[in-house]
């Protein structure tokens, strides 16, 4: 890494700030939701999927690393898609051979239709300016009967207007409040039939020392070589990130879901799905 100014430090959006980091990013319920992603969606080593908002590609690496099978990874944030670059260098061939890293809007994906086995996001939908397009492009580029998945947060009680506005200020985006009910009327509305659901609330509830540990051995690993006072804003920076996110985990839950796309209008059951 460079070496890094005090005012670039400051000046660090967040995306480009955790990319700089390569924070894993771990989706909503971790390692466990992408288990219930790969098991429910029946990949294998056959299969092709695509991982839209990857991040540094933490949900990518894992469903191949299960499975096998193909990833393309994409993101719009080119800082992200080079760090997840920077990790499959250090993959096994095989893996290497299955995971690509490319930029891509998940607005207008650059993908054919009916390309792939299962299309999933790691919770990056809600961060997007226009999921309702999102969703009719995932639905675009998903084979027939193939599966659209998301590891999605959703508050389970209204959270203060003032924490809202802060973490939309943070991300630059325009979260709502919105419910479970929002996530799955956002796929189901597109024709989309709802095949999986796993719901818990948020496990982990760290203290401020605890976030602070957390994001001291963050920087200072990230930050070899760097100036301290530029370590101690650093940390500070980060620290502040992750106690907002560590507030507003007190008012969310997260649900697993996979939506089928069938061609085939199925008839109305009474007794069973």
């Amino acid at each position: 890494m460079k070496k890094l100014t005090k005012n670039e430090v400051l000046k660090m959006g967040y995306v480009d700030f955790l990319a700089l980091l390569n924070e894993t990013n771990r989706p909503p319920g971790g390692k466990d939701s992408v288990r219930r992603m790969a098991i429910n969606s029946f990949i294998n080593f056959k299969s092709k999927v695509l991982h839209s908002g990857c991040n540094t590609g933490y949900c990518s690496f894992e469903i191949s690393h299960l499975t096998k099978c193909k990833v393309n990874a994409v993101d719009v944030n080119k800082n992200m898609v080079a760090a997840g670059k920077k990790k499959l260098k250090l993959e096994p061939d095989i893996f290497k051979n299955n995971i690509s890293f490319s930029l891509s809007d998940a607005h207008k994906l650059n993908f054919k239709s009916n390309m792939f086995d299962l299309v999933f996001s790691g919770g990056s939908t809600a961060f997007m300016k226009n999921p309702p397009q999102v969703v009719k492009e995932y639905k675009r580029v998903c084979k027939p009967y193939g599966f659209i998945g998301d590891m999605c947060m959703f508050y389970k009680k209204k959270p203060p207007l003032s924490l809202l506005n802060k973490i939309n200020k943070l991300l630059n985006i325009k979260i709502k409040p919105w419910d479970k009910q929002y996530w799955v009327s956002l796929y189901t509305n597109e024709g989309l039939e709802l095949f999986y659901d796993y719901t818990d609330n948020v496990p982990y509830d760290p203290t401020s020392k605890e976030v602070m540990v957390y994001c001291e051995k963050m920087i200072r690993d990230a930050f070899i070589g760097q100036d301290e006072d530029v370590i101690k804003l650093g940390i500070k920076k980060f620290f502040s990130y992750m106690s907002l996110f560590n507030e507003n985990h007190k008012y969310i839950a997260y649900s697993v879901l996979l939506f089928r796309k069938n061609m085939v209008e199925e008839q109305i059951s009474l007794f069973g799905k």
